[in-house]
């Protein structure tokens, strides 16, 4: 989100308002950063974020400050470009396959980085994608049909199937839906070109997005870490348990 002009003024007035009604204006620049994903570090007796100080700013650039850092997590090309170019230079390589929604922004970073490795549209977003275009009523059917699609053996099979569900949507009324098989379909069969063994890990970033949940649970737990080589062990910690549980298929 971004404001300018007379909008930014008018929100920072509406903010200073609703603050001294409160008696918390001393407290925004705490409450700022409440809600972002970095972990609470105390430093000399007192609980300080491993982010970039707001404290010191006045009140007015404290509140622009914090619209350009969520306005800096977008998932555009930009913001994608920074953050591949990050893991390249850290040393990353031999990529493969990138399993990812439909963001405009990671499809089109990935080739100049990565250019070598398949994308992979994660499945389950592809079938909430369709399941928009498809009455509540006749959701349970359609998503039958759809993962009838990869339950086949291989991506000729697959196309066929989808050819199949096309018609089958179309012939139900559902025109819309069918348009979203037919055109998307293709982006969700490229983990087929890998070992069959790891199909169910690889046509969905599920997994990847449990252990983000399990990571965020577990630091919350804890709040105040004494330093960031303690909430880095504690990651560590899980992501190596996680590991561990997952080397039937790794």
């Amino acid at each position: 989100m971004c404001c300018a002009g007379g909008e930014t003024r008018e929100l920072i007035r509406w903010i200073r308002k609703g603050l001294r009604r409160s008696g918390r204006q001393r407290s925004l620049s705490s409450d700022f950063a409440r809600d972002s994903l970095y972990s609470h570090v105390p430093k000399a007796g007192e609980v300080t974020l491993k982010a970039p100080r707001l404290r010191s700013m006045p009140l007015e650039t404290q509140i622009i400050e914090r619209y350009k850092r969520r306005e800096g997590t977008k998932e555009d090309k930009e913001s994608w470009q920074n953050f591949l170019r990050h893991l390249k230079e850290r040393g990353l390589k031999g990529v493969q396959l990138v399993v990812s929604d439909k963001c405009l922004g990671v499809v089109e970073a990935l080739g100049e980085f990565f250019p070598e490795a398949k994308w992979q549209r994660c499945v389950v977003h592809w079938y909430r994608n369709v399941f928009t275009a498809v009455p509540k009523g006749k959701v349970k059917a359609v998503a039958a049909m759809l993962k009838a699609i990869h339950a086949q053996e291989d991506r000729p099979a697959a196309l066929k199937k989808a050819d199949d569900v096309v018609k089958k949507l179309e012939s139900m009324k559902l025109g819309k839906a069918a348009g979203i098989v037919r055109d998307g379909v293709g982006e969700t069969l490229s983990y087929m070109a890998f070992p069959m063994e790891h199909w169910r890990q690889i046509r969905t970033n599920n997994p990847l997005e449990r252990i983000m949940r399990e990571i965020r649970r577990r630091t919350r737990g804890v709040g105040a870490f004494p330093d960031g080589r303690s909430a880095l062990m504690l990651v560590a910690a899980r992501l190596r348990h996680i590991a561990r549980a997952s080397c039937r298929w790794a």
